[in-house]
């Protein structure tokens, strides 16, 4: 009697067991089928998804991944370095951080600043890295990382070639006008007039007191109007064609044999003394002059400011604001 109550227990287990082994596979079957779902979504939402471990070996991953990695798409597999990868993919081993006026070259290493996050504590990070393709296309690749554990889900998508080319056109105009508002501000308080002409005389920057040098207190439509583009003859309202030939031959043997040259001129009651000096590139080449204009026997209620340290401010914020109209145009090109 206790045998076959065994048995019947027995066999009762395996039927329940049996069935437990039917259910567990319609849920494997399931689960297979939701991620085999999952994984076409993502790569329709051209997202890819890669879980690696704190030394950047892959585990695991699925998604867009032949969307994001191109070339080496296929060497996304376990046990690969994912870091390597995204190198390879991007060509470039910087991180792109809002809000960075600073040159590629200067920017933090990708790999360093992974390193402070992984040895950290916080939970997540987006990283943004700046690539180019093998058709020298831009893009800008954004990478998420959540930490899971001792391990770490990484979300990858990629922003198309005009959205970022339309970032980084807005990112060097603001640029362009933050330099441009330094230079006024600090040039706006001194003494001394400064005036910056570009090679065929057109007024790049003019400050107040240089107008005082040039244009009667009288004459406020001139005074108060957008000098910036005009030429440098065109503010000499009150001199002969005779004077501005003068001055005009001056600025001309100053750019020939790049030497400064000084001069007195009456301006009205005002005595004027004009120091013209060349802009100099690096490579010795005339790009511009730079005009101080000082009034003479006037007390000083600021005090001056050294003319070679204010013509040595105006050549690095020019070479700055150079650097920034290239790689605008460059990026202007591109849209």
């Amino acid at each position: 009697m206790k045998n076959t109550n065994d048995d019947e227990r027995v066999a009762s287990l395996r039927s329940q067991l049996s069935k437990y082994e039917s259910r567990l596979k319609e849920y494997e079957s399931k689960i297979q089928t939701q991620e085999a779902e999952m994984n076409e979504l993502l790569k329709y939402s051209e997202m890819a998804i890669v879980e690696f471990t704190a030394d950047f070996r892959i585990i695991n991953s699925y998604g867009a991944i032949e969307k994001i990695f191109e070339s080496v798409a296929e060497k996304i597999e376990r046990g690969k370095n994912l870091l390597t990868m995204i190198y390879k993919t991007t060509r470039n081993t910087k991180e792109k951080i809002d809000g960075d006026t600073r040159s590629i070259e200067e920017q933090q290493d990708l790999d360093q600043s992974l390193t402070e996050f992984i040895d950290g504590h916080r939970e997540e990070k987006i990283i943004k890295i700046i690539g180019q393709n093998d058709k020298s296309e831009i893009f800008l690749l954004i990478w998420k990382i959540i930490r899971k554990g001792k391990n770490f889900k990484s979300f990858f998508k990629i922003i198309p070639t005009n959205t970022i080319i339309h970032s980084l056109k807005e990112q060097y105009e603001k640029e362009l006008a933050s330099e441009e508002r330094n230079k006024r501000e600090i040039f706006g308080v001194v003494s001394d007039g400064i005036t910056v002409l570009d090679i065929r005389n057109n007024i790049i920057f003019i400050n107040e007191k240089a107008k005082d040098a040039y244009i009667h207190q009288g004459n406020k439509l001139l005074r108060n109007a957008k000098l910036d583009g005009k030429l440098f003859q065109e503010i000499l309202v009150n001199e002969s064609n005779e004077e501005i030939k003068k001055r005009l031959n001056i600025n001309k043997r100053v750019i020939i044999n790049k030497e400064p040259k000084s001069y007195l001129k009456n301006v009205g009651d005002l005595s004027v003394k004009y120091t013209v000096y060349p802009l100099l590139t690096e490579k010795k080449n005339v790009e511009g002059l730079v005009i101080i204009s000082k009034i003479e026997n006037q007390k000083e209620l600021i005090p001056q400011i050294n003319t070679k340290k204010i013509v040595s401010t105006l050549k690095v914020l020019t070479e700055e604001n150079r650097r920034l109209q290239k790689e605008l145009e460059i990026i202007k090109s591109r849209v």
